[in-house]
Formats: structure tokens, C-alpha cells, sequence
């Protein structure tokens, strides 16, 4: 039976633990004060140290709740902040800076609970890496999880296959592996799974799976990316359409804003948080750049896929590596990395939240492998003339077509064609110790029979403009002409094929 609840006794500790949350909460009644240390501590003797604690040390309401010696000062930190308490500060953990419930104290610092078994680690018998203890050897040195796995004491043939695996379950036949370990009969009321990790959701009350917990959607009813909450897979809702009543749900303990079923920190503000770290750099600062990507992924639709992105190899290390450069970010401070395709779509995010100037990669591509093939030729007049062939007859009559315009894959790879044919023959010269000035034709003839179609025609292009520029005299390559269509395109014949003849002339 409930009621009001009684006064202490004139002589009862929890007077001078009032008279601090009165002081502390103004706004509060005294029998709402007196309600939260009941729920905190239900006996007198908890009272007693509860009084202590807070009295001795009244900073532990104020966010220093971490440090206390008794696990009742959380639960009237919480009390309290249920009833309205505006100066409480529910505390975070020391360690990760998340508000989680706290456990038991490490060091005299309360720990959330995947901090503890970290902050507990210990030198491992076997690998000697500091980590948390999984079992004890027959020594009863600690043993990390990784090294128990290895362990010969965790490996037992399995009763349903047989095979000598890692026990993954004891059931009443005997231990099984991952493989054969048996699930639950319930299948996930969104996609019907039955996998070993279905748990009953508080926000359905039906069976999800870990996959659909975490399964990012657009409402149909508010068109909103959020975590499913409910509905269907078809017509999914999130969690203000799912229970519209706000005192249903709890907040990000970050932003505030994103309702849940905890107050663990959401996936935006969980990528916020990771994006920080990993730009800042090790004198404390971000730079300009990386603060504006950061600001652009966290705002993406879909912050999960980002969240998988940094995941992947090399994604962190390149980010580290920009972040702690003493250079300003530029294009020219990427180009100084390791290619690669991690490389060029970061290059290509920073371009497109402003970070960086938009630039032509295709052509400056180009450019870098024009120079390439023009540092690889070791005779004097043969490194000239390809400069002046490749610079300042094909790129320059592609920058005079372009109009402002990219680069297409065509245009840079017609030019790339025309560059190697030229280098070829220039190579196929020094090789028998001509340049082009004493190339005969009797030479130039060889080299035309010796190669393919495609190679003979580029090469004759660059010989016939070696010739007009005066670096090669008395030769003649031979040209190719274009035919135009001979009849009209027939908008309607989808296959290939010749075109179509012209039709014949009438009889005069």
C-alpha cells in the first residue's frame, strides 16, 4: 500500500540531505525531495549513507556522480531528474564520455559497463597484450579471449556435426559449434527471420532481429531516414509515427532530439563523435577542411552507410594522415598520398561539400602521365620532341576544345593513343641508334609493316607533324580517310551492320 510519504525523525540523517536538494532544487517540494531519497534508498540505513555521501561531497549531483561510493547516489541522481530537477546532472562515463548505466567502481571511478572489462584489463598469460580477462589457465594467469579461443579446453567435438570445433553452447546432448548452435523459434516480424539474435522489441512487443534493429528506412508516413521502429518492411514508420506520445520514448543523450528506446547516443551523433576524433589532429586542432567534410557527412541521409564507410581499410588511416599534416589541404597535398580509389573519393567528397576547388581529375591525370612518358626518354632531342608533341600539339588543341567543359574518357584516351604511338617509335629508333632527323624511309616502311593497324595510323600522324615542324624531312606516312555514311540513319534498326546504299539513280 502506497501514500505519502512520512517525515524523518528530528534525529534522521536525511534532514541535512533535504536541506541540500532544497538548496540545490528550489523549485521542488519537499515531498517531492523526500519521495526520491525513499526511491533511492528504502531503508534507514541506506539513508545513512546515502546522507553521507551527498552532504560530504554535494558535487556528485552535479555531474561528478561517476565518483560516488554508493550506488544509491545514481539512482536519486535519476530519481530526481524524473521529477523534474533542472540543476541534477545525470553523470556520463569517465571513460567513453556516454551516458550509460554505470557499474560498480574501478579505481573509485564508476564505469559504464563495456568500459569496465577495459578498464580491468590485465597483461594476458599467453600473447602478453593488455586486454580484458575471458578465463584463467591452470596457473590462474588471465587468458584474453582471443588466446581461449585457441585454447585446446575450448575446442570439443561437436555432437551434431561431429567436426572439432570451438563450443559455441552446451545443450542436453552435449556441446555444439556456431555452426549447429540452435536459434529461436520466433521469426522476426519484419523479414521472418529466424536467426539465434531475435529479442522481443519494447516498442512492438514482437520478436525483431538484430538486422531489422538496425535497419535504416524513409517513413511512409512523414518521409523521414530513420531506424525502423515499425510497421512493415512495404510501409515502415520510425518512432514519432510509430507512438506519437513523447513521455513513451527517451532521447539521444547527445543532441536531445532523436527519440529512442534508450538514451544511448544516436547514429548522427555517434558518427559526429567518431568524425571529431578522427580530424582532430594531434596538436587539438581540425583543420578548416575536414571540419566542413565533417559537417556535410553528418548531415547525409543515410549517417549508418558513412558509419560502414569508416570501417573499411585504409578509410581511417588516409583521414588520420590528412588530419595531422602540417600543410593546408590541397590538391596538391592529396596528390603527395599513395593512389588509390579510397584516395579519390575523399578527393571527390571534400569537392563536394566546398572543402576543395572543383578540378578536372581526368585531365590532370592526363597531365601526370603525359610528363611521366615524357621523363622516361633518355635521349635529349627524343625527350624535346614528344614534349612538343604531346604538350603543345594535343593538349593544347584539347584545352582550345573544351569550353570550360571536363575531359570526356574518349578524349583523354585519343590523346593517350597518339602519345604512345609517338614514344614507340622514338624507342624503336634508339633501339638502332637513329633519331628522326637521319630516319630514312626505307625505316619508317619497317616500322609501318611491323606493327598493328591501329598503331601504324597513330604513329603516321605523328611522323607527318615531325615532318611540318622540321624535326624529320624527306619521309611520307601514309594517311587514312574518313568515309561519311553513304546513306541516311535509319532511327528505327537497332542492330549494326552496313549502312544502307544509296538508292539508284532513275534511267535518263
Amino acid at each position: 500500500m502506497t501514500g505519502r510519504p512520512e517525515p524523518p525523525a528530528p534525529d534522521d540523517p536525511v534532514d541535512a540531505l533535504l536541506d541540500v536538494l532544497a538548496g540545490l532544487e528550489p523549485a521542488l517540494a519537499r515531498e517531492a525531495l523526500l519521495a526520491a531519497v525513499n526511491r533511492a534508498a528504502a531503508r534507514p540505513d541506506g539513508h545513512r549513507r546515502l546522507a553521507q555521501a551527498i552532504v560530504s561531497q554535494p558535487d556528485l549531483l552535479t555531474g561528478q556522480g561517476a565518483r560516488a561510493e554508493t550506488p544509491s547516489v545514481l539512482r536519486l541522481i535519476d530519481a530526481l531528474a524524473e521529477a523534474g530537477a533542472r540543476a541534477v546532472v545525470v553523470p556520463s562515463c569517465p571513460r567513453c564520455g556516454r551516458r550509460k548505466q554505470l557499474g560498480s567502481p574501478i579505481e573509485g571511478v564508476r564505469l559504464c559497463h563495456g568500459c569496465g572489462p577495459k578498464a580491468r584489463a590485465v597483461a594476458c598469460g599467453r600473447c602478453g597484450k593488455i586486454r580484458p580477462t575471458a578465463r584463467r589457465n591452470d596457473n590462474g594467469q588471465s587468458l584474453c579471449q582471443n588466446c581461449w579461443h585457441q585454447d585446446p579446453r575450448s575446442w570439443k567435438p561437436c555432437v551434431s556435426c561431429g567436426n572439432n570445433r570451438r563450443v559455441a553452447a552446451v545443450t542436453e546432448a552435449g556441446p555444439v559449434c556456431q555452426s549447429c548452435r540452435p536459434g529461436h523459434d520466433l521469426p522476426c516480424s519484419f523479414c521472418g527471420s529466424t536467426s539465434s539474435r531475435v529479442g522481443i522489441s519494447r516498442a512492438i512487443g514482437k520478436p525483431v532481429c538484430e538486422r531489422c534493429r538496425k535497419r535504416w528506412i524513409v517513413c511512409s508516413n512523414c518521409g523521414t531516414g530513420a531506424i525502423l521502429k515499425g510497421g512493415t518492411l512495404e510501409e515502415p514508420l520510425c518512432a514519432r509515427c510509430l507512438n506519437p506520445d513523447p513521455t513513451f520514448w527517451k532521447r539521444c543523450a547527445v543532441c536531445q532530439t532523436t527519440w529512442r528506446l534508450s538514451t544511448a547516443e544516436c547514429a548522427r551523433c555517434s558518427l559526429d563523435r567518431k568524425l571529431t576524433e578522427l580530424f582532430t589532429s594531434p596538436a587539438g586542432a581540425t583543420p578548416r577542411e575536414l571540419d566542413q567534410l565533417r559537417e556535410a557527412l553528418v548531415q547525409t541521409d543515410r549517417p549508418d552507410s558513412v558509419d560502414t564507410w569508416l570501417t573499411r581499410p585504409g578509410v581511417s588511416t588516409t583521414l588520420r594522415e590528412l588530419a595531422s599534416g602540417h600543410r593546408r589541404l590541397s590538391h596538391e597535398l592529396i596528390d603527395t598520398m599513395p593512389a588509390g580509389l579510397t584516395l579519390n573519393h575523399l578527393r571527390s567528397m571534400l569537392v563536394t561539400a566546398g572543402a576543395l576547388p572543383d578540378r578536372d581529375e581526368r585531365l590532370t591525370a592526363l597531365e601526370g602521365w603525359i610528363d611521366q612518358t615524357i621523363a622516361a626518354r633518355t635521349v635529349p632531342e627524343h625527350h624535346r620532341i614528344l614534349h612538343g608533341y604531346a604538350v603543345w600539339h594535343h593538349l593544347r588543341r584539347l584545352r582550345g576544345r573544351l569550353n570550360s567543359q571536363p575531359v570526356s574518357h574518349q578524349q583523354a584516351m585519343n590523346v593517350r593513343q597518339h602519345v604512345t604511338a609517338a614514344a614507340a617509335v622514338l624507342d624503336w629508333l634508339e633501339a638502332r641508334e637513329l633519331t628522326l632527323a637521319t630516319c630514312t624511309q626505307a625505316h619508317l616502311d619497317l616500322w609501318l609493316t611491323d606493327h598493328t593497324q591501329s598503331h601504324r595510323d597513330r604513329s603516321a600522324n605523328f611522323v607527318r607533324w615531325a615532318v611540318v615542324h622540321r624535326h624529320a624531312s624527306r619521309l611520307t606516312a601514309p594517311s587514312t580517310r574518313w568515309h561519311a555514311p553513304s546513306g541516311p540513319l535509319d532511327q528505327g534498326r537497332s542492330g549494326g551492320g552496313p549502312w544502307p546504299s544509296p538508292p539508284p539513280s532513275a534511267p535518263s
